[in-house]
């Protein structure tokens, strides 16, 4: 029962992503895509990121965590809308995972929302 709904979850994640215009030009590693608990995660060669989203019961929201190969330390933003997942991924692709207060501003989110 819980893997039908963390395939439930990462169905959902994953429609905004696969209509998202710009999707293949995040180099996405197709053959990475895992279902993981309450979510989905993947691998994006224009981040050299490996990028969790997981449903957050509690907030009805979701959880974006970015991990670097670099072995940076990774971001997370929590509390985020299926709505703001494709913007907040764009802009870490567009301006770099070390912008994360510009992000947070642009993206409309507070630095309660992001860690």
């Amino acid at each position: 029962m819980e893997e039908q709904n963390n395939e439930r979850i990462a169905k959902q994640i994953w429609e905004p992503l696969q209509r998202y215009r710009h999707f293949f030009g995040w180099l996405p590693d197709l053959n990475s895509i895992k279902v993981i608990k309450n979510g989905t995660s993947f691998y994006l060669g224009k981040l050299k990121a490996l990028v969790l989203i997981q449903y957050v019961n509690i907030t009805n929201s979701f959880k974006l965590t970015i991990k670097p190969d670099n072995e940076e330390n990774e971001i997370t933003y929590n509390s985020l809308f299926l709505d703001n997942l494709v913007p907040v991924i764009d802009a870490n692709i567009k301006y770099g995972t070390s912008r994360y207060d510009y992000i947070c501003h642009i993206c409309g989110l507070t630095h309660k929302m992001a860690v």
